[in-house]
């Protein structure tokens, strides 16, 4: 099976049952060809930066204690030694996973595309690299805003989910406001999850949405604004 990152094919660099990792396969990109991950089940996201940058975090990781045979004899991970390698040698993956994203949305804007995005930065914030203010994410929010707004894109409840992961504040705050009842339950739960506390008067006033589902989610993004307070 090929397997494609992001419409580019990848060669596989290190593999284990059925997950690899690979690098992008391209001309254009061999200066910097970032290292994608490929799961059991064909789910593909973006791992480290580039070869260098992999091997550097394995490294201080494995010196660190980030990284240890375990009694086993298995490779078990310190997850906050790692993690801390992981910042320092990866900073600049978020801008790479929206740069991918502007590159290729305006020749495949399916709802596979934005899930891509959404694994990438998933992964980067789970390791704590946070996602700088600058023109990229401007316009990839602003992208996913208009997606939202469109009619004819029937994936609304996917444009949150990033929109959740990017801290995209004021554009969850016009999610609450959108026709879908998924998209309006996920957009609250999101302000609530990311602790944006300018919107709780927006999210309060979706208590009298029609919808039992978004009440209910809208009570438990209060909630979580209690409890973060």
């Amino acid at each position: 099976m090929m397997y494609q990152y992001a419409g580019k094919p990848v060669l596989p660099i290190w593999m284990s049952d059925m997950e690899f990792l690979a690098v992008v396969a391209t001309d254009d990109e061999q200066a910097t060809s970032p290292v994608v991950y490929i799961s059991e089940t064909a789910e593909i996201s973006l791992r480290y930066t580039n070869l260098t940058a992999m091997m550097l975090t394995l490294a201080e990781s494995y010196e660190s204690g980030g990284l240890f045979i375990g009694r086993k004899g298995y490779i078990e991970k310190d997850e906050k030694k790692y993690a801390a390698a992981y910042r320092k040698y990866n900073s600049g993956i978020t801008d790479l996973a929206l740069e991918r994203f502007l590159k290729i949305f305006p020749e495949d804007f399916s709802w596979q595309t934005v899930e891509l995005l959404y694994n990438d930065l998933y992964m980067s914030n789970s390791y704590g690299i946070e996602i700088p203010l600058n023109s990229l994410k401007t316009k990839v929010v602003n992208t996913l805003l208009n997606l939202l707004q469109d009619e004819k894109y029937d994936s609304g409840f996917s444009v949150v989910l990033v929109l959740e992961e990017l801290r995209a504040v004021d554009a969850l705050i016009q999610g609450l406001q959108h026709p879908s009842k998924w998209v309006r339950s996920r957009a609250a739960f999101a302000l609530g999850k990311i602790k944006a506390f300018e919107a709780v008067e927006f999210v309060s006033q979706l208590l009298e949405d029609p919808d039992p589902m978004v009440q209910e989610a809208v009570k438990e993004a209060l909630e979580m604004f209690r409890n973060q307070r």
